[in-house]
C-alpha cells in the first residue's frame, strides 16, 4: 500500500479546505442572487435606475445566478469525489499503481482548477508533482535493489 509523504498529505489537505470554501461561496452567491431575484423591481427604481436599466440589471442578475448555480452544482460534484479519492490516498487505500493514477488525476485537476480556484490548484499540483516524483524515486530504488 501507498503511504502519502508529507508534502503531499498537508497540499492535498490545504487544496481540499480551500476546494470546499470556493465552492461553498459559489452556491452562496447563486443563493444570494435568488433572494436578491425577491426583491421588488421598484428598489431599482428608487435607488435612480430607469426602467430599462432595471430590466437588464435583472435579466443579468437572472444569467449570473444561472451561471453560479451550474458552476456551484459541478464544482460540488468534483468536491465530492476530490474528497472521496484524496481522503482514500491520504489513508493509504491505494495500492502504488493506482496512487500514482490519483497523483496523475491532482496534477490535470489543478491544471485545469487554474481557471476558478488558482490557491487550491497550486496546493494540487505541489502534491501532484511532489507525490508522483516520490513514487518514481521509490521505483527507480526498489527496481536497483532487485
Amino acid at each position: 500500500m501507498h503511504q502519502a509523504e508529507e508534502t503531499s498529505r498537508i497540499s492535498t489537505v490545504i487544496g481540499l479546505v480551500i476546494e470546499g470554501i470556493g465552492m461553498f461561496l459559489a452556491l452562496s452567491f447563486a443563493a444570494g442572487i435568488n433572494v436578491m431575484e425577491a426583491i421588488d423591481d421598484q428598489f431599482f427604481l428608487d435607488e435612480g435606475f430607469t426602467e430599462s436599466e432595471t430590466e437588464t440589471l435583472l435579466r443579468i442578475v437572472d444569467i449570473l445566478g444561472i451561471v453560479l448555480l451550474i458552476l456551484g452544482g459541478i464544482l460540488l460534484v468534483v468536491f465530492l469525489i476530490n474528497l472521496v479519492v484524496f481522503t482514500k490516498l491520504l489513508n493509504g487505500k491505494f495500492d502504488i499503481e493506482t496512487a500514482k493514477n490519483v497523483y496523475l488525476y491532482q496534477i490535470i485537476w489543478g491544471a485545469i482548477n487554474l481557471f476558478f480556484n488558482q490557491i487550491a490548484s497550486i496546493m494540487y499540483l505541489i502534491s501532484g508533482i511532489k507525490g508522483k516524483t516520490t513514487q518514481r524515486k521509490l521505483q527507480k530504488d526498489t527496481e536497483s535493489k532487485h
